[in-house]
């Protein structure tokens, strides 16, 4: 609580540095400390015409109306929030509450909207991945068939070596990528399972084709070996598939 000469308290209240201003006209008079409704709820009780008056003529000519008067004016006195819960109004008035409300909803539509934009993108890449090795080893065979499937002459060629090197490394790097997202705020509650989703079928590709990858290199070490004139040399993974 401060205290102005009259003058200097009327500029304050008119430009808005001030909230309420209370003139004491009697030395002796007792200084309330108080908000707008109750306020204007004391003098309602003493002044049963106030409403009626200020309703009649407009308000004053000098000083704005605030929100909060405004209000209990057009209702005829105070709301239900300003009676039960005047905490809540303190804050933000009723009104403003409302806007607060629908910016949050507009807030997890966005959120929301962003979340499937961006699992989208790593379906489309984890797809667009997965059809190289589709292309290269079959289109038809799942992750375990891929995981016993030996090579031949086709896959042994370098420009097929280069393209399933180059989608192995693409899927870990969307691996990661999927891992952090999976954590981010953007990821409404309970959606996170359709990043999981996403990790465990490149997990299982990644495993299928990573195993192939070794029996490629294990083929061309062989491939070396006889041209060498040696004998070749198969390992024990190979035996068994």
């Amino acid at each position: 609580m401060q205290n102005f000469e009259h003058e200097d308290q009327l500029a304050r209240i008119k430009d808005g540095r001030l909230d309420l201003a209370i003139f004491v006209l009697d030395e002796d008079a007792t200084f309330i400390r108080t908000e707008t409704i109750a306020l204007l709820s004391l003098l309602q009780s003493e002044f049963p015409t106030l409403l009626g008056h200020n309703s009649d003529h407009g308000g004053s000519a000098y000083f704005p109306t605030s929100s909060a008067s405004q209000s209990y004016m057009v209702n005829g006195g105070p709301e239900w929030a300003d009676t039960h819960v005047p905490w809540l109004v303190d804050i933000m008035p009723i009104s403003n509450w409302f806007y607060v409300v629908m910016a949050i909803s507009i807030l997890f539509n966005v959120m929301t909207s962003a979340h499937k934009f961006r699992l989208w993108r790593i379906d489309a890449k984890r797809e667009r991945a997965q059809q190289v090795f589709r292309d290269i080893l079959g289109s038809r065979l799942t992750p375990p068939e891929m995981h016993v499937l030996l090579p031949s002459e086709k896959h042994l060629k370098p420009e097929s070596i280069t393209k399933i090197d180059q989608a192995i490394a693409e899927l870990d790097e969307l691996r990661e990528t999927c891992r952090k997202q999976e954590n981010s705020a953007l990821v409404p509650m309970g959606q996170e399972l359709a990043y999981r989703y996403q990790e465990e079928q490149m997990e299982l590709t990644r495993t299928a084709v990573r195993e192939f990858r070794r029996k490629i290199d294990d083929a061309r070490i062989d491939d070396a070996r006889v041209d060498a004139g040696a004998e070749p040399v198969l390992s024990a993974d190979t035996d068994d598939a």
